[in-house]
């Protein structure tokens, strides 16, 4: 009797090409929300203004080469941008060097509020920078009941999309790249 081998035979997993930019900052804006995945999709979930400046910035940087990108908010991020204020770290809130980041911020372009000594970057209106750039911010939908707010996109700051638990994980499943965590 002859030996026959049998060798394992596992799936093959496609290559992922990399996402390409597209061809202007503004081309993606036309594009069908349910139909084309996005480029990249930024999730945060800390109430920390360091967190959501981080990641507003890298999505502005990343739009601005082209990239269409959505920043989705979930937990007390969310809770921070519908009803109440972001909190700088500890090792970020001195005085001294919340002005130096105020200072830097606006020679970047960061929308900052207050003068003088109370100047400091302005998380919210970051949002809005963004937003206005086309970078799609998105509200996580379980979030948004675990905190009350309304189906829709009432008790979220204006250009805040409210999805359903659907369109969420379809949002999640096809980005191209996601970095962050629920």
């Amino acid at each position: 009797m002859a030996k026959t081998s049998q060798t394992s035979r596992r799936p093959t997993r496609r290559a992922r090409t990399p996402a390409r930019p597209r061809s202007s900052p503004s081309a993606s804006r036309e594009r069908s929300e349910d139909t084309e995945p996005l480029d990249l999709l930024l999730i945060v979930r800390d109430a920390l203004a360091s967190s959501l400046v981080g990641n507003l910035l890298y999505a502005l940087d990343a739009r601005s080469r082209g990239y269409d990108v959505g920043v989705l908010v979930t937990q007390e991020a969310l809770a921070a941008l519908a009803f109440g204020t972001f909190e700088w770290p500890r090792e970020l809130s001195g005085q001294e060097l919340r002005l130096t980041l105020a200072d830097r911020g606006a020679a970047a372009g960061v929308p900052v509020m207050g003068r003088g000594e109370g100047r400091q970057l302005d998380v919210k209106k970051l949002v809005a920078t963004a937003r206005d750039a086309g970078v799609t911010v998105y509200a996580c939908p379980a979030w948004m009941s675990l905190l009350g707010l309304a189906g829709d996109s009432e008790g979220l700051p204006p250009g805040v999309r409210a999805l359903d638990a659907a369109a969420a994980s379809s949002l999640i499943r096809t980005a191209r790249q996601v970095v962050g965590t629920l």
